[in-house]
């Protein structure tokens, strides 16, 4: 009941009020700057409106949903992933790389597209304006499916290990997250429904890769 009651009672209206926003944009042409300024920030401040319900309403979702495990090869996860952030990464100039798409994996394909979502989201957000590079991939080890989200943008403190991936923390100081801190919480409960786990690692470099496993 919950569930449905933010996807449809608080999300529809902030999703109305940015379609009508970005309507005023293209059509109101004697608008001046400031007023565009405004709007702007209007369908900004709805569209990260939205982005968190959605996170909240998958948090719930992860909770409650059985695992509905299938055969799935990678490259159809891959797809849709490159579907859902495309124009972001075109407007960005983040090269999309992908590893290991030949391979099948025998998982609940909707829970782990979900997942590597937040992933990747959370590069996005976080890498910084010095981000250009997102790799995503697969690995075998140890009876494991290890999928992965590789980054070359700011980097995260080895020290947060633990903290990241706790819900509805903010995080110390050096640990500092934006918003509920559910995004990476989803990933965790995901990979843990698979008898897996999920950790990061910060790059040699620059930048941080994100694991998550999955049992075979």
């Amino acid at each position: 009941m919950l569930k449905n009651s933010i996807s449809h009672d608080l999300k529809d209206p902030a999703v109305t009020i940015s379609l009508m926003a970005q309507r005023i944009l293209k059509s109101g042409t004697d608008l001046i700057e400031k007023d565009r300024e405004y709007i702007h920030s209007i369908v900004k401040i709805s569209n990260e409106m939205i982005s968190l319900i959605e996170k909240v309403h998958n948090y719930i979702l992860v909770q409650e949903k059985k695992t509905d495990l299938e055969n799935v090869r990678i490259s159809e996860v891959y797809q849709e992933l490159r579907k859902h952030f495309s124009s972001m990464l075109e407007s960005r100039k983040i090269d999309w790389v992908e590893s290991g798409c030949s391979k099948e994996v025998h998982v609940d394909k909707s829970a782990i597209v979900r997942a590597l979502r937040n992933l990747v989201s959370n590069s996005i957000e976080h890498g910084g304006q010095g981000l250009s590079r997102i790799e995503v991939g697969c690995t075998d080890f140890d009876g494991f499916d290890v999928f992965y989200v590789k980054d070359n943008g700011a980097g995260l403190n080895e020290n947060c290990r633990e903290e990241v991936f706790q819900p509805f923390e903010q995080g110390t100081a050096s640990c500092k997250k934006k918003g509920l801190g559910l995004g990476l919480s989803i990933v965790k409960k995901t990979a843990m429904m698979h008898g897996g786990n999920a950790w990061f690692e910060p790059n040699t470099e620059k930048g941080v890769t994100f694991h998550m496993s999955v049992r075979k």
